[in-house]
């Protein structure tokens, strides 16, 4: 997980990004096993979790071609202990990372990979207040490739070409043709939306990494063009939405248009230039510009970035890091399909049953202007080294996000309106503490406080895999992650504190040749009173009241020694 990098090579995102690296093969063959043991229920209840992991690493041709596969499955059942017979959300993965890597000169070097990672949850936002008839199931299925070839044309001068594609499928349905129901005590009914979508990605990088004779220091060049074309083909299709008062009356209905269709696609540009700049053994900055074509808004951004770090001790015992950018999110592909979900027509009731004025219909309606999502990131760290085992952190950072997408009704007009008007704020201080007591001994002790406001009806709620089919008023306020602090909208979902323990003791063992690393894993080994989910519905008699005890649990560890 990268945390705002600075460095220009990385662009479309604005808060951060995660990079998937495997282990390239070696001139031995490696067969190693890991995780084999379940995760019980209890002691004899059943399976809780089961998460098998197997690679396989070896030579196709000695010191020329290497294979590395990764396989790991996944199941966890995770129960909802509030509510009766305590169903359980199921997930089940199968993901599988292949890798080849070739040496074709001493210059010359070409690798390529491929991910598969089909998924489904059943049952996938059941809770206490979300029976398992009112929640949808999730289906992924999915691929992605990529070829890159490296090619030292001089000592000093590297050109760089990656190839890579992208596709996936997501399903989310309900089960069941019956109105949804939104109670302040619970829900019931069946989920009220159907959607698939099918989206796919082809990408081509150029980079070319120069270090040039000296001047004023030692610099490492990078410029590189970045080309990439998005397809997003789907449909979906919305039941009847009540919601009800606590006596059951009828308070308000939704009743969506037909079946919809979507298709879009689109072709980005990027172009970047970065230097690393060594001034001296002490100081090294780290200097960038990035634009990008926005492929939706048909717009060109900049993003500036600078980051340094300055060795303030001896022999890199303390360091101080900071930097600075603009980060531009890529516009996603279905905020051009705004205008093709459906239109929703919504009634209002008094208790008696009387309609309260005339229904509504909204259409989908996106401003005239809208603009790429951005944010402005600065961070100043301190690292600091006490002998050769104890190590210290100290790290600030700041985000202000600005033309975030969010969606606002407006009844006067009928319309629910699509705009770039949104903002965030965010803050965050760490402080981090490590002790490595060799190969066998890694204590770290963490403390993370942070402060986040921002628009409340962002997009992606309401028109991303699992939507939320009320849509208020929008406002701007603490976010529901914000555990310190909560403001009017979200100041219910402050769940208790709780104290958990969780440990795992392992160590290696050998049975005749065989080596292995075996060992027990204990989760809430107390038993500790720590609870799930909140009732947030302030019409609710339980209100501010926690539900969903987590349960504990105990598994075996059994793995190949690395």
């Amino acid at each position: 997980m990268l945390a705002n990098p600075f460095a220009a090579e990385y662009g479309r995102f604005s808060t951060s990004i995660t990079q998937i690296r495997t282990r390239r093969g070696t001139n031995e063959w490696e067969f190693k096993p890991g995780n084999l043991m379940p995760r019980l229920r209890g002691v004899v209840k059943g399976v809780r979790g089961f998460e098998p992991r197997f690679s396989i690493r070896g030579p196709l041709k000695q010191d020329r071609a290497f294979l590395a596969q990764d396989f790991q499955f996944r199941y966890v059942a995770t129960p909802v202990r509030s509510l009766p017979d305590e169903p359980e959300i199921e997930l089940k993965s199968f993901d599988s990372f292949t890798r080849i890597d070739t040496v074709l000169s001493s210059r010359h070097t070409l690798g390529g990979g491929l991910i598969a990672f089909p998924r489904e949850i059943d049952r996938t936002t059941m809770n206490t207040f979300r029976p398992p008839e009112t929640t949808p199931e999730f289906h992924q299925k999915g691929f992605s490739t990529g070829l890159v070839d490296r090619f030292a044309i001089a000592p000093d001068l590297i050109l760089e070409t990656t190839l890579s594609g992208r596709y996936f499928e997501i399903d989310v349905n309900g089960d069941g043709q019956t109105p949804m129901i939104y109670a302040p005590e619970t829900q019931s009914g069946t989920y009220f939306n159907d959607h698939e979508r099918e989206v796919g990605g082809l990408q081509w990088v150029e980079a070319l990494t120069m270090s040039p004779d000296q001047w004023r220091g030692q610099h490492v060049f990078k410029l590189g063009v970045d080309l990439q074309r998005s397809s997003f083909d789907g449909f979906s299709e919305s039941r009847p939405l009540e919601v009800r008062r606590l006596d059951g009356s009828l308070a308000e209905l939704t009743a969506f248009g037909g079946r919809r269709l979507q298709q879009v696609s689109g072709v980005e540009f990027g172009a970047f230039a970065q230097d690393r700049w060594r001034v001296s053994p002490r100081v090294t900055f780290e200097l960038g510009l990035r634009f990008d074509k926005d492929q939706i808004i048909d717009n060109i951004n900049w993003s500036p970035r600078a980051g340094v770090a300055v060795a303030v001790l001896p022999e890199g015992r303390g360091i101080l890091r900071g930097g600075f950018g603009k980060f531009v999110q890529r516009t996603p592909l279905n905020i051009d399909a705004f205008s093709s979900f459906e239109s929703r027509v919504v009634t209002r009731f008094a208790a008696d049953g009387a309609m309260l004025g005339t229904p509504v219909t909204y259409i989908n309606v996106s401003d005239a202007r809208l603009r790429t999502p951005e944010a402005l990131v600065g961070n100043v760290e301190w690292n600091q080294r006490f002998g050769r085992r104890f190590l210290v952190k100290l790290d600030y950072l700041q985000r202000q996000g600005s033309h975030e997408y969010i969606v606002s009704p407006d009844a006067s007009r009928g319309e629910l309106r699509l705009s770039s008007d949104g903002m965030s704020r965010y803050k965050e201080l760490e402080a981090t503490a490590r002790y490595l007591g060799g190969q066998r001994r890694d204590l770290t002790v963490s403390y993370v406080w942070s402060r986040g406001r921002a628009d409340l009806n962002n997009y992606d709620q309401f028109f991303g895999n699992v939507r939320n089919p009320i849509v208020r008023p929008n406002e701007h306020n603490l976010i529901a992650t914000d555990v310190p602090h909560r403001g009017p909208r979200n100041q219910s979902g402050r769940l208790p504190r709780v104290t958990t323990f969780d440990f795992a003791i392992t160590r290696p063992w050998r049975f005749r040749k065989y080596q292995f690393r075996a060992g027990i894993r204990m989760f809430n080994a107390f038993g500790a009173d720590a609870h799930r989910d909140v009732q947030s519905n302030i019409t609710s008699p339980n209100y501010g009241m926690s539900f969903n005890r987590i349960e504990r649990s105990f598994g075996v560890t059994f793995g190949a020694v690395r």
